[in-house]
C-alpha cells in the first residue's frame, strides 16, 4: 500500500484532516506492536512457560538418570546461548555489545558444564582436579555477564547520592557474603593457596552481580519487560550459587536456579518488546529507598550476630570494623547529601518566593501610579471645573447653587478615598523621601485628633532598602498604630526602627489597656483582620512577628525582617 503525500498549497491541511491522514498510520503500528507480542499466534510469555515446563519436566520428572540430566542442561545452556545471539542481532547495532557479552558469558557457563560432566564425570568417573579449567571458564564467564549487564542498561552520569545508596547497599552485601561465603572459603583448611582464592572468587563475583543489579535497579526510571527477565533471572543464579556453598549434590532442586537462568535469559534477549530501551532515571529520594538502605544498613550487624552465635571467627583482622566505618561514613554522607538538597529546595523555593513578592509590589506601585495619574487627575480637574461653572452660574443668578455643592463635596471625597487606596498600595513618600520620613507622616497621620502622643524612631541613616520591604515595614507599622487608635486607648505609642545583624528589627508598642492572649486568638476577630495580613506579609519575606500584650500594660508588635539594599 501506498500513499500521496501532497505538496506545496495542498500540503496545509487542517488539524483534522491531520488527524485523519495519521489515523492509518497509528493503526499499522499498533497492529505492528500486537503482532510483536504474538510469536507463532500466541502470546510470547506461554512459548516461554511451555519451554520452561519442558525442560523441568526433563530434567526431574523423567527417569533419565545423571547423564540424561546433564544432557537435558547442556541443551539449556547452548539453546540459552543461541537465543541470546539472535536476539542481540535483532538489536539496533549500537546494543548488541552488551548482549554478545552476555551471550559469550553464557557460552562459557555451558562449555566449563560440558568439561566437567562430559570429561571429568563419565571420562574420569570425577576424578576432578580444583582448581580445574572449568573453574577457569566460570570464573571468567561471570566476568563477561558482569560487563554485559553493565552494557544493556543505560550510561549516566549518576548523582552522587545516588552513588551513595549504591554504596552503602554494596557495602552491606560484601559484609554478609565474607562473614557466610568469602570468609569461609578463603580459610578452608586442606585447600592450597590457589583452590582458596578460586573458592573466594565465586562469591566475590556473585557479589559483583548484586552491585550490578543494584545500579541498574538506581539507573533506571522504567524497566521494559525484558530487563525485569534478567534481573529475574540472575537473582535465580545468585539463589542457587549461594546454596551451592553449602552442600551439593548433582541432580538436587539447587540446578533449578541455574535452568532458570538459562531460559529467562532467552526470554529476556527474544522478548518481542526487548529492542525498546530503559531510559535513564533521575535521582529521587523515596521513603522505599530509605527503608531499602536502612534494611541494608542492618545487615552487617545481624552477621556479626550470627557470626558470635556460632562461636567462630571468620573475619579476622580488621575486616568487620572495616565495613562497619564504611557503611556509617556511607550513610553519614548520603545524610549530609539529602540535607543539602533539601536545603538548596528550600533556597530555590525562597527565591521563587521573593520574585513573587517582588512582582506583586511592582504591581502595587505600576497600579499606585495608574490611580494617581490617571482617575485623580481626571476627577481633580472635573472638581476644578465645577468651581469655575459655580461662579458663574453664581455670578449670572446671583445665587448659590446647592446641587453643585454636593456633587463637588462627593467627587472630592470620592478622590481622598482613591489617595488612601493608592497610598495603602504602595505611599508615593517611600518613593520620594524614604522610609524614615514616610513613617513619621503615617504616625502624624492615623494618630491625628486621637489624643496619643507619637515618637518615631528610625535608626537606618538614610539607607535606601528594597522597596518590598519598606512596603512591608510600612504597612505593618501602619496597621499596629491604626489599632492603637481604634482599641488601645493609649496615651503615648513609640516606633522603633533599627537594623541588626540578620536584618530590620521594628518595635511599636503603646500604653494602652492591652490584652489578654489566653482569652482567645485575637486574630479572629473581624476588627482585627489586618494583624493576619501583617504577619502574612512578615512571613513571605522570611520575617518572623510577635505580639505582646498584658491587659492594663499596653501592646508591643516586634518585627524581624531581613534586610535588602535597593
Amino acid at each position: 500500500m501506498s500513499a500521496t503525500v501532497p505538496v506545496g498549497e495542498d500540503a496545509q491541511l487542517q488539524p483534522q484532516e491531520q488527524l485523519a491522514a495519521a489515523k492509518p498510520l497509528r493503526d499499522r503500528t499498533n497492529r505492528r506492536v500486537q503482532s510483536l507480542e504474538r510469536v507463532g499466534g500466541s502470546p510470547w510469555w506461554l512459548w516461554l512457560g511451555l519451554a520452561t515446563g519442558a525442560v523441568m519436566v526433563a530434567y526431574y520428572g523423567v527417569p533419565i538418570g545423571l547423564n540424561g540430566q546433564s544432557v537435558v542442561y547442556q541443551v539449556t545452556g547452548m539453546g540459552s546461548a543461541i537465543a541470546l545471539a539472535a536476539g542481540a542481532k535483532r538489536r539496533p547495532r549500537g546494543n548488541r555489545r552488551g548482549w554478545l557479552l552476555l551471550c559469550l558469558g553464557v557460552l562459557l557457563f555451558s562449555t566449563g558444564d560440558a568439561i566437567w560432566d562430559l570429561y571429568y564425570g563419565w571420562y574420569l568417573d570425577w576424578a576432578t582436579p580444583y582448581p580445574s579449567p572449568a573453574d577457569a571458564l566460570y570464573l571468567a564467564g561471570y566476568a563477561l555477564v558482569i560487563v554485559g549487564v553493565l552494557l544493556v542498561i543505560p550510561s549516566r552520569r549518576i548523582p552522587f547520592g545516588d552513588l551513595l545508596d549504591v554504596g552503602v547497599l554494596t557495602a552491606s552485601a560484601a559484609g554478609v557474603m565474607w562473614f557466610f561465603w568469602i570468609a569461609p572459603q578463603a580459610h578452608a583448611t586442606g585447600m592450597g593457596t590457589e583452590a582458596r582464592i578460586v573458592s573466594a572468587g565465586y562469591p566475590a563475583m556473585d557479589l559483583l552481580i548484586i552491585v550490578v543489579l543494584v545500579y541498574a535497579t538506581i539507573a533506571t526510571r522504567t524497566r521494559p519487560t525484558w530487563l525485569h527477565l534478567l534481573g529475574i533471572a540472575f537473582a535465580c543464579m545468585l539463589t542457587s550459587d549461594l546454596l551451592y556453598y553449602g552442600s551439593y549434590t548433582d541432580g538436587t532442586w539447587i540446578n533449578i536456579g541455574w535452568l532458570l537462568n538459562y531460559l529467562l535469559l532467552a526470554g529476556a534477549a527474544l522478548h518481542p518488546g526487548g529492542i525498546e530501551s530503559p531510559r535513564a532515571g533521575r535521582s529521587s529520594v523515596r521513603w522505599a529507598r530509605f527503608a531499602l538502605v536502612a534494611c541494608a544498613a542492618l545487615l552487617l550487624p545481624a552477621a556479626m550476630l550470627s557470626d558470635a552465635a556460632r562461636g567462630t571467627d571468620l573475619a579476622d583482622g580488621y575486616a568487620p570494623v572495616g565495613f562497619a566505618i564504611v557503611i556509617v561514613l556511607l550513610i553519614v554522607l548520603r545524610m549530609a547529601m539529602h540535607l543539602h538538597e533539601q536545603g538548596l529546595r528550600e533556597r530555590e523555593r525562597a527565591k521563587l518566593l521573593r520574585r513573587s513578592v517582588e512582582a506583586t509590589e511592582e504591581e502595587r506601585r505600576r497600579v499606585a501610579r495608574d490611580l494617581h495619574d490617571g482617575p485623580i487627575q481626571a476627577m481633580t480637574a472635573i472638581v476644578l471645573k465645577l468651581d469655575l461653572l459655580g461662579r458663574r452660574l453664581e455670578r449670572e443668578r446671583a445665587e448659590p447653587v446647592p446641587l453643585l455643592d454636593e456633587v463637588r463635596s462627593d467627587i472630592a471625597a470620592e478622590i481622598a478615598s482613591l489617595r488612601q487606596v493608592m497610598t495603602d498600595l504602595r505611599p508615593q513618600m517611600l518613593d520620594q523621601r524614604g522610609l524614615a520620613v514616610a513613617l513619621n507622616n503615617c504616625a502624624q497621620t492615623v494618630l491625628d485628633g486621637s489624643g496619643t502622643r507619637c515618637s518615631v524612631q528610625a535608626a537606618i541613616d538614610g539607607a535606601r532598602i528594597a522597596h518590598e520591604i519598606e512596603s512591608t515595614v510600612y504597612r505593618v507599622a501602619r496597621e499596629a498604630l491604626i489599632n492603637v487608635r481604634k482599641h488601645a486607648r493609649a496615651s503615648r505609642a513609640d516606633v522603633l526602627l533599627e537594623p541588626t545583624d540578620s536584618g530590620l528589627h521594628l518595635v511599636v508598642r503603646d500604653d494602652g489597656i492591652g490584652f489578654d492572649p489566653r482569652a482567645g486568638d485575637i486574630r479572629d476577630s473581624a476588627d482585627h483582620l489586618g494583624l493576619v495580613a501583617m504577619e502574612e506579609g512578615v512571613a513571605r519575606l522570611g520575617g518572623t512577628l510577635t505580639i505582646r500584650s498584658t491587659p492594663g500594660a499596653g501592646t508591643t508588635v516586634d518585627a524581624e525582617l531581613p534586610f535588602q539594599a535597593a
